[in-house]
């Protein structure tokens, strides 16, 4: 009988990996001479105003390829860096923040120093050339109020001292990114305003009823919603809302 032992070092995905949405995190890409890993030509989408940062593994998939080197003419914010123990690489790319909607491509040029000594009396040097593309979605409008305005109808005073009244509800959500509300007020002093968290961070539930204990005089009457949050983009998010009372 022969017992083995297999012990592996698992490690976490990077959190940056669940950014990209066309990654093979089980095999990475090929390209030329290369396995690119999570992928070759990674989609990321970003809020406005934000740098994205990720990294990007590049191992040879033959030997005698030669030192892999960025190309002098990228001009980005990028990095490579040898691989801890093994034969591959890490580029660390980190763009600059982009402010205006739309897709946005960065290309990221790479090739290798040194080369191979053919069969043939002539020696050939191989300069392999790897092209990465970095695509940046980013949204136009990333923290959202819906609805963008309430009307919570005609309502009649009387019912309303008996409690008996309907509510109205606003959500608001970031589409991308984490954000926590700080306060919820209104500027109609007889709202009745309660928070509730859908999803921690991302995804909250703003409940708005009619306090009976101060009741207005009957008429209409405008007024705004106000959500104070800690996103350095939108810290503020008004709703306008109406009502009139019979």
């Amino acid at each position: 009988m022969v017992k083995l032992t297999l012990r592996a070092d698992i490690k976490p995905v990077p959190d940056f990996v669940k950014r990209i949405t066309n990654s093979n995190i089980g095999h990475g890409v090929g390209v030329e001479s290369f396995n690119v890993w999570p992928t070759v030509n990674p989609v990321v989408s970003a809020a406005r105003g934000e740098s994205v940062k990720l990294s990007l593994r590049i191992r040879p998939t033959a030997r005698g390829i030669g030192e892999l080197q960025l190309s002098n003419d990228n001009g980005g914010r990028y990095r490579l860096r040898r691989e801890a123990k093994k034969d591959g690489y890490w580029l660390d790319i980190e763009s600059e923040p982009i402010n205006e909607p739309g897709s946005h491509k960065r290309s990221i040029q790479l090739q290798t120093a040194g080369g191979n000594t053919s069969q043939l009396t002539l020696q050939l040097t191989i300069n392999i050339a790897l092209t990465l593309q970095l695509t940046i979605n980013v949204a136009a409008e990333n923290l959202v109020a819906t609805p963008a305005s309430l009307d919570m109808g005609e309502l009649e005073l009387a019912n309303l001292k008996s409690e008996f009244q309907k509510t109205t509800r606003l959500g608001v959500r970031k589409l991308i990114g984490t954000f926590n509300i700080k306060s919820v007020t209104a500027t109609l002093p007889f709202l009745k305003l309660e928070r509730q968290t859908i999803v921690e961070g991302s995804n909250y539930l703003i409940k708005i009823s009619i306090n009976p204990d101060s009741l207005p005089k009957p008429g209409p009457y405008n007024g705004l919603v106000r959500i104070e949050t800690d996103d350095a983009q939108s810290p503020r998010v008004e709703v306008p809302i109406k009502v009139v009372f019979k």
